[in-house]
């Protein structure tokens, strides 16, 4: 690991708790095991430029926590095939997939 990688994990690390950063999601309900889920992915999805606080994608995860990585995989698959064009789309796409339960291609 060089100085750079190293630099960038530490800024992704809270100093007092040792937790990674997360930002805070308020009304969003899912359980640790979900979270933890969710956060694997989160940062990729921030740099699509899927806006993580976004009401309507936090109901839609609220709404179907059974489909959330599979809803991802697949989002993650569409983008890399479709690049979005404007900023709304990555986050309409990404609450679409986890609503109608898209499921990732092998």
């Amino acid at each position: 690991m060089n100085v750079w990688q190293i630099a960038k994990l530490s800024s992704q690390i809270d100093q007092e708790t040792g937790q990674p950063k997360r930002p805070i999601m308020s009304g969003l309900e899912l359980d640790e095991y979900e979270m933890e889920i969710f956060w694997e992915y989160a940062e990729r999805l921030n740099e699509l430029g899927v806006e993580l606080n976004n009401e309507y994608l936090i109901e839609s995860l609220n709404a179907n926590p059974g489909n959330l990585e599979s809803g991802i995989q697949a989002f993650l698959q569409y983008e890399a095939r479709h690049r979005f064009k404007t900023y709304y789309h990555p986050t309409n796409y990404l609450a679409k997939a986890i609503r109608e339960g898209w499921k990732p291609k092998s």
